[in-house]
């Protein structure tokens, strides 16, 4: 695995914090072979932070847990922070989220550590240039599929990061994206399709599953992490009379193990799953879980197909308003 000869050295890594990793749009066309989609787990954040970069929207970012980042930079480049809140400063002085910024060389990076949320997305103006594996650069520690980013690496781009600094997106039309897309805005109470295969439930048990599962809050728990959201609460639901054969399994599953607490699949699930499947969470609220942390409390209301397709569609208009403007050269 190689980096392509016309990358540029941007960044020297001083300090990665708990989990700094690569990740793109994800690993696809390789679940059958028993690889899991990996990728970026708040699309919203990442999304952002490569427009705001002017990148395309399958260009590698840095997904940096619980912030406590730092790094020199060995280049001049353009940047993008996006996701939970934390201070970022650069030669210690404090810098916006999601909005472009500058960074010439022997600039020092600091991320602090996050105050709401769980993930920050680092984008660079020509995207990361990282190996790949199976057409992705996204990092799945699970599967020992890329290794995440270590202290004194060296950080690339591709060559584009040094010649598209005009085609960024202003600062101005950027003002207000954290309070629009930030953790804080995201919803408390959870979307989700429920299963419509669901032919282990009897009609009265489902009718139990939807009142369960609406009627109180869930507690996020300790042990969760980019392959599932673990859920705790003190009424566990009931498990199904009839059990069920393993099949796959996509991103946004609610499952229910034994224990009687849901678990919702997140981008380094497994593959395929033996349990309860209660249903699927819609895609827009996937940025929300992506950012729970332990503690955290959450709801669910049950919506139907159309209304999560409607969000979705409602979600791309919003991202298709967003026009670029050029900014002022170095």
């Amino acid at each position: 695995m190689t980096i392509a000869a016309s990358a540029t050295p941007v960044l020297d890594v001083i300090a990665p914090g708990p989990l700094a990793q690569f990740q793109d749009a994800g690993r696809y066309g390789v679940a059958h072979l028993g690889m899991t989609t990996a990728g970026a787990i708040d699309n919203d954040a990442y999304y952002w932070a490569n427009r705001l970069c002017s990148n395309a929207e399958g260009a590698t970012v840095i997904e940096i847990a619980f912030g406590g980042f730092k790094a020199c930079a060995l280049a001049r480049c353009s940047i993008a922070i996006t996701g939970c809140s934390l201070n970022v400063m650069v030669n210690g002085k404090r810098v916006s989220q999601w909005v472009s910024t500058h960074l010439k060389p022997g600039d020092l990076l600091t991320l602090d550590y996050s105050k709401n949320g769980a993930r920050a997305y680092l984008a660079i103006a020509g995207g990361f240039a990282s190996p790949e594996l199976f057409n992705s650069a996204s990092t799945c520690s699970r599967e020992d599929l890329l290794p995440p980013i270590a202290a004194s690496q060296t950080l690339y781009a591709n060559t584009s990061s040094t010649a598209c600094i005009e085609q960024a997106l202003s600062r101005s039309d950027f003002s207000q994206l954290g309070a629009t897309y930030g953790e804080q805005s995201l919803p408390d109470t959870l979307g989700i399709v429920i299963n419509t295969n669901n032919t282990q439930w009897s009609p009265t048990e489902q009718t139990q599953l939807e009142e369960q599962l609406t009627n109180q809050c869930f507690n996020v728990s300790p042990q969760s992490d980019r392959m599932g959201i673990r859920l705790t609460s003190s009424a566990v639901i009931k498990m199904p009379s009839q059990t069920v054969l393993s099949e796959g399994m996509v991103t946004g599953t609610v499952q229910l193990p034994p224990s009687g607490q849901p678990i919702i699949m997140m981008h380094d699930h497994q593959t395929i799953g033996g349990y309860p499947k209660i249903g699927y969470l819609m895609e827009t609220h996937w940025p929300k879980v992506a950012q729970l942390t332990p503690g955290n409390q959450v709801r669910f209301e049950v919506v139907t197909l159309e209304q999560a397709i409607a969000a979705l569609k409602h979600r791309q208009e919003q991202r298709n308003t967003v026009a670029l403007h050029p900014i002022r050269r170095w």
